[in-house]
């Protein structure tokens, strides 16, 4: 009986130690672990806070120059008239006056009326007006036939 007691007690403690060490070396292991993914998370994290700061710059880049694209369009009529250097005082004036409305007018439609000769203001106001009509039908048209 001692000597199986003895064997019993041997495995127990056996066991035992063994026990302990397997634990000790999961939880080593284990905090290897953690120490990798919670470096790998913390990179994660400032490398999407990177990412929306990158994002934040762009869109406020794409605010500026579509700032700067609607200064152009806006001076677009304005240069061409220069350019040409044929626009009246009155035409000019008109322009202007449909700018402080905030209606763009076609390209086409400002070389048409430097080509006018107008010379009053209603009579320039009345062309931009009508050419404007003359567009907006235009573009309206849609093509009612395919062909294939």
């Amino acid at each position: 009986m001692d000597f199986i007691h003895f064997i019993l007690q041997n495995n127990v403690i056996l066991f035992i130690v063994l026990g302990l060490s397997l634990f000790i070396i999961i939880k080593i292991l284990s905090d290897f672990s953690d120490k990798d993914s919670v470096e790998y998370q913390q990179e994660l994290i400032d490398y999407e806070v990177e990412l929306e700061n990158d994002i934040l710059e762009k869109e406020a880049e794409i605010q500026k120059l579509e700032e700067r694209l609607r200064e152009i369009q806006a001076n677009i009529n304005v240069e061409i008239s220069v350019s040409h250097g044929e626009l009246t005082a009155i035409q000019s004036q008109a322009l202007d006056m449909f700018e402080s409305q905030l209606i763009r007018i076609p390209v086409d439609i400002i070389e048409d009326l430097i080509h006018s000769r107008l010379n009053t203001l209603d009579e320039c106001i009345d062309f931009i007006n009508v050419q404007r009509y003359q567009w907006k039908l235009e573009n309206g048209k849609k093509l009612y036939s395919r062909s294939k």
